[in-house]
């Protein structure tokens, strides 16, 4: 049993020994991105150490300072091996899975989510993570930075129905650990850490909205500034989950107005910045192939506290349709439309008649390509209920729209 078995120093050492062997060894070559190669010899012996240390977690155990150490490295071992990597399989994951369970029945906790609500026991795994985790450390240790995706989305999913319309437990003591490393790894050159970043600091900015704990903390501009640079230099994969961490501490900024007696609606905000950003950018990439991915960025900005730029965004969208040729770029082009439509309102008639025109080209361009007959029911769908739209908001302009339809 193991509360037998590490009697000794010696035994202690071995089991240290293991534990450290599991851990995701440091990717040496940090100047270019890890490959599933330089992984190759420790994916060989991990089936073997996890199932040694599930065997050790089955006997009893008598908690002390020195157990208790190797039990926090091996609920890292758990992040590590809590999803797919390059360093692992679905078999290890499911091994993982299992090695967290016992963690539970032996803290005698429901899940590891109820376990790192105390402050102390996330600390423990901070404290162990943090100098992986460092600015100039963490590409060497993407283990470390698995574990920390896997603690986040941990705290995330395990809120209690208590919190479920207040604060995570994790944000209320930890935003000075858990922000700085988000925005190291979305600060990178490499897709896929951006996408990791992104997907981090939207699961921080989605647990602390409707609070004000970012901003008394001043780490809302902070991760604004980070957001915004990162507008300039996006590629196409992480352009929307860019855009929806964007909408979401645009919303938190929003939210923290409403307690500011001095803010007045039409004074210039963060959000102002960040359409005129996007707005420059599509101008700078106005292509068919960011068409649709720009309409979608559009389409989580605009609200009723973007309503200075609604005669901008009429040329905006004119352009769009200028350039969308195929299917896949209408659908969100419309959408973006009819999202303008609903909040803004134009009382106008002309901003109707500029839509009415720009759509109709948009549906002759279309009806002139083959096309498969689902995507013409559903560009008929698409333009019925823009058609539904217009007729609503200004009836005397759809007559020419009726014709084609």
């Amino acid at each position: 049993m193991m509360d037998r078995a590490l009697t000794s120093r010696d035994d202690v050492e071995k089991v240290v020994v293991l534990v450290e062997k599991t851990l995701v060894p440091k990717h040496s070559q940090s100047i270019r991105p890890c490959a599933a190669d330089d992984f190759k010899n420790y994916k060989e012996t991990l089936k073997c150490n996890l199932e040694l240390i599930k065997n050790l977690l089955e006997d009893k155990i008598i908690i002390n300072s020195n157990i208790e150490k190797i039990l926090i490295k091996i609920f890292i071992i758990v992040g590590e091996q809590s999803s797919l990597q390059l360093w692992n399989d679905e078999e290890h994951v499911q091994q993982a899975k299992v090695i967290e369970n016992k963690l539970c029945e032996i803290f005698n906790c429901e899940n590891v989510g109820i376990w790192l609500e105390n402050e102390d026991n996330f600390n423990k795994i901070s404290v162990e993570l943090r100098p992986k985790l460092l600015k100039d450390t963490w590409k060497s240790y993407p283990g470390a930075v698995a574990c920390y995706k896997w603690l986040l989305q941990t705290m995330s999913s395990s809120m209690t129905r208590s919190q479920l319309n207040s604060v995570t437990p994790i944000l209320s003591f930890q935003l000075f650990s858990i922000i700085p490393t988000a925005l190291i790894i979305c600060d990178d050159y490499v897709e896929e850490n951006k996408l990791t970043g992104l997907e981090c600091l939207q699961m921080i900015i989605n647990s602390s909205s409707k609070t004000r704990l970012l901003q008394k903390a001043n780490l809302d501009k902070v991760i604004f500034d980070t957001l915004l640079n990162m507008t300039y230099k996006t590629e196409k994969k992480p352009l929307l989950p860019l855009y929806f961490c964007i909408a979401g501490l645009l919303d938190i900024f929003e939210y923290n107005d409403k307690f500011c007696e001095s803010k007045k609606t039409f004074d210039w905000s963060e959000r102002d910045t960040i359409i005129q950003v996007t707005i420059n950018q599509m101008k700078l990439h106005f292509n068919v192939e960011s068409c649709a991915d720009y309409s979608e960025c559009l389409t989580l900005l605009l609200n009723k506290f973007s309503s200075k730029w609604a005669l901008h965004l009429i040329e905006t969208f004119h352009q769009l349709c200028e350039i969308t040729n195929y299917n896949a770029t209408v659908i969100p082009l419309i959408n973006v439309i009819k999202n303008y439509l609903l909040i803004y309102k134009p009382q106008d008639p002309q901003v109707y008649q500029i839509l009415q025109t720009d759509l109709l080209k948009v549906k002759l361009m279309l009806d002139m390509q083959e096309q498969p007959f689902e995507e013409v029911e559903s560009n008929l769908s698409i333009f019925e209920s823009m058609h539904s739209l217009l007729e609503k908001l200004c009836p005397n302009l759809v007559k020419n729209l009726n014709k084609l339809i």
